[in-house]
């Protein structure tokens, strides 16, 4: 693994270079569907029997169209600036950031449903009265686990999507590991 420069702090694999520039939004669109299936099915009961896909396809229908949606008009963005270089650069970070957001707030809201049984929402935030009330409750549910999900999810969504994302095949090894 290459050291980050001194104008660059993030590790190479992390860092959006001209080669990384090439990343498909779209291709990354695809990664951040797999993340937001995955963490919807941290969300349902443990699989019994064949029944447990369908469950999960229906449950993360509106996430994969979500995420597929934002790649493609990342895509489409990308596609409309290709003669400017800075602004293909910068749809690429956005996007990645963004889906690095939305990973986040994935993993968030799976340990929101263990604890209310209810999926994240504005209505569930606007029971709350303030950050003073929520923070006993949240530091409650902070476990270990949680909090390196919160951690890695994210950069292991920016890992992929920069690396795999580029037209470069995902590993046989790399998707049994999985």
């Amino acid at each position: 693994m290459q050291h980050s420069t001194p104008h660059d702090p993030l590790p190479s694999v992390l860092r959006v270079t001209d080669s990384a520039a090439q990343v498909s939004p779209l291709r990354a669109g695809v990664w951040l569907a797999a993340a937001l299936t995955a963490a919807k099915a941290a969300c349902l009961a443990e699989p019994i029997g064949w029944h447990w896909l369908p469950d999960l396809a229906i449950a993360s229908r509106y996430d994969v169209l979500f995420a597929l949606g934002a790649g493609a008009a990342a895509e489409l963005a990308v596609r409309a600036g290709r003669r400017r270089p800075r602004l293909a650069r910068l749809v690429h970070r956005v996007f990645l950031g963004f889906g690095a957001c939305c990973v986040l707030y994935a993993v968030v809201a799976i340990g929101v449903f263990r604890y209310f049984d209810r999926p994240l929402t504005l209505d569930l935030l606007s029971l709350m009265r303030g950050a003073r009330a929520a923070r006993s409750s949240i530091t409650a549910q902070l476990t270990w686990p949680l909090v390196v999900a919160l951690v890695a999810a994210p950069l292991v969504f920016l890992a992929l999507a920069i690396r795999f994302a580029a037209g470069k095949s995902l590993p046989v090894r790399a998707l049994l590991a999985m």
